[in-house]
């Protein structure tokens, strides 16, 4: 889905299936959501590993589109930071719409998650410039939905990641997140800052972005979230437990919590029978919170190691 001169509107249910299940959404200005839709890469939809989830509000992308493009999975959209005083754009998928935007309907969720059979979760990024226009530089979600990344059995868990640069106001607004899940060699991270995206250049082919971003300057601006869990997965019999995915919280403006923060490493699996040790518990995942004003986390903060698991004797 791409529109470089304009908003791209989603009134439809967005699933990636098949061999090619990611998704990329790309707008020169804002992307809204105009009907209560799912946006599902999960592998309910794939039938394996999940694929990954992008969003991109407010860039300068390139080829120059005469309007919206749904289903492209010929092009290779390049993407770069947009020049000064260009007008930005924003991320409402809560129901909200900017200033002369179409009504916005509330989406029903948000997923990448591995479900079964050991697959993988996959990565959310979600990336809104400011620019010129009000309203822009915002990432909005339903306080009702919970954006899922993690992994299934042995799979690994994805990462979720924010970066939307308005200067003031409530530049990120989301419900809760779950990262985990897996057993895998991947703890699902949550990295969220009031900060410019920030790209030395990435693009999109089929869904699948190249590149990467950052974070620019920290912007006086609200962060706002409901519960955070990354907590690593309890290892098999004899197996080490997860360490627990990282989450990174970063502004100049407040930053509240609604709920908790939960890190905490796996429980190491029992000793099996031949295999008299329990394996060691996952170490917690990082935890850091970055604010000059006000930090309010309303539930509690977990970021404990994982017990050891107990002991097994062989009688023989």
């Amino acid at each position: 889905f791409a529109n470089t001169i304009g908003d791209v509107t989603l009134s439809g249910n967005i699933l990636g299936t098949g061999v090619d299940p990611n998704i990329a959404i790309l707008s020169g200005r804002n992307i809204i959501s105009t009907a209560a839709i799912s946006i599902d890469t999960s592998s309910v939809q794939t039938g394996g590993n999940a694929g990954t989830i992008t969003m991109i509000a407010g860039a300068n992308i390139t080829p120059v589109t005469g309007g919206q493009v749904n289903n492209d999975t010929t092009t290779t959209w390049n993407i770069s930071n947009p020049a000064g005083g260009s007008a930005g754009g924003g991320i409402y998928l809560d129901g909200s719409t900017p200033a002369g935007g179409p009504p916005g309907v509330a989406i029903t969720a948000l997923t990448a998650a591995g479900t079964a059979g050991g697959s993988n979760g996959a990565n959310i990024g979600l990336y809104a410039y400011a620019g010129t226009d009000a309203g822009s530089g915002v990432v909005r979600l339903p306080s009702t939905v919970t954006v899922l990344t993690g992994g299934n059995a042995g799979g690994n868990n994805g990462n979720f990641t924010v970066f939307a640069g308005a200067p003031s106001g409530t530049a990120i607004s989301i419900g809760n997140v779950q990262t985990s899940g897996g057993r895998g060699n991947a703890s699902g991270s949550v990295t969220l800052a009031a900060a410019q995206p920030n790209t030395a250049g990435a693009s999109v082919l089929n869904g699948v972005l190249t590149g990467s971003f950052n974070p620019g300057t920290l912007n006086n601006a609200a962060i706002f979230t409901g519960n955070i869990l990354t907590a690593g997965a309890g290892g098999n019999a004899g197996e080490n437990g997860i360490t627990g995915g990282a989450v990174q919280m970063q502004s100049l403006g407040a930053l509240t919590v609604n709920g908790f923060i939960r890190t905490f490493g796996g429980g190491g699996g029992g000793g099996a029978f031949f295999q008299n040790n329990g394996g060691a518990g996952g170490a917690g995942g990082n935890l850091s919170i970055s604010s000059l004003a006000a930090v309010s986390v309303l539930g509690d903060i977990n970021t404990s190691g994982g017990g050891g698991g107990a002991s097994a004797f062989d009688s023989n």
